[in-house]
């Protein structure tokens, strides 16, 4: 937690937590996956497809994130994009539906 709170205070957090989240999809996967809702339940999120995009229902590191949303949401933006592909995820909004928080991808964004 104290890494992540010290990341929130740097003028640069965002970008630093993208950069963050690129590196862990490197070491979770090399090669990108065809199968998003397949990886996100890999990881502990148990993703769902909705009509504005796909819900994280549960997140495997909910006390951190909840703390410093910032930093740990935009990681976890950064591992997806490089996972799923540049184009795969647009974005990933923290609690942004009922159920928990909501990736956009390009379809539901043309939608919007």
């Amino acid at each position: 937690m104290a890494l992540a709170e010290e990341v929130a205070e740097l003028p640069e957090a965002a970008s630093v937590a993208l950069r963050a989240g690129r590196r862990w999809a490197a070491v979770l996967d090399a090669e990108p996956s065809p199968d998003l809702l397949g990886q996100l339940t890999a990881l502990g999120f148990d993703p769902v497809r909705v009509d504005e995009g796909i819900v994280l229902r549960s997140c495997p590191v909910a006390e951190l994130a909840d703390a410093v949303p910032g930093v740990i949401c935009r990681m976890h933006l950064g591992a997806l994009q490089a996972s799923g592909g540049s184009d795969a995820i647009v974005d990933l909004v923290a609690w942004g539906h009922p159920d928990g928080c909501l990736i956009r991808t390009p379809s539901e964004s043309r939608g919007a």
